[in-house]
């Protein structure tokens, strides 16, 4: 004889398993901050470096000279703007 409501359906369970993934992943951030957080998983894949050199390709398509020359990035640490890290750009000058 089967029992009615004994039994959880599979949508019940991998919903709470990703409710339980996403509270652990809020219950780090807030303790040891987003930037830092997003910084040791690396969810985006490739390296701070050249993310960092997609970003000033895309202000220097946009002429965007504030985030070009003076805007300062995270690359290995150690922040930097797109002139620091010897990238050029013919649209702007600094």
């Amino acid at each position: 004889m089967k029992k009615k409501g004994e039994q959880l359906a599979v949508s019940s369970i991998v919903s709470i398993i990703l409710a339980v993934i996403v509270l652990v992943i809020l219950a780090i951030s807030f303790t040891v901050g987003w930037e830092n957080m997003w910084g040791k998983l690396n969810v985006l894949g490739g390296s701070d470096a050249e993310t960092v050199v997609d970003a000033c390709g895309i202000v220097c398509a946009k002429m965007n000279q504030y985030g070009f020359c003076t805007e300062k990035r995270n690359v290995d640490g150690e922040k930097k703007t797109c002139v620091e890290m010897n990238l050029s750009c013919d649209k702007i000058s600094c």
